[in-house]
């Protein structure tokens, strides 16, 4: 049986999904710029604990899938 961390590193997320932590770091950068000026709370945030950086399992993934969905919609 396996279970879906609620959150991981950023330094596991290339293991988990194939996402360099360059990538993970850019799309967090451009979120938060882009929910600041919407006037909203950023989709996707990275945490810090110390010396470790983490980040929602679920926010992740669910930003993925929104990032497909509206690059088929811009394709068509």
């Amino acid at each position: 049986m396996s279970t879906t961390p609620i959150m991981i590193r950023t330094s596991r997320v290339q293991d988990y999904y194939g996402i360099h932590r360059s990538t993970l770091y850019r799309w967090a950068e451009a979120e938060a710029a882009a929910a600041k000026k919407e006037g909203r709370e950023p989709r996707l945030q990275i945490y810090k604990r110390g010396a470790a950086a983490f980040i929602k399992t679920a926010n992740l993934e669910d930003y993925i899938t929104n990032q497909r969905c509206s690059s088929n919609v811009q394709s068509r």
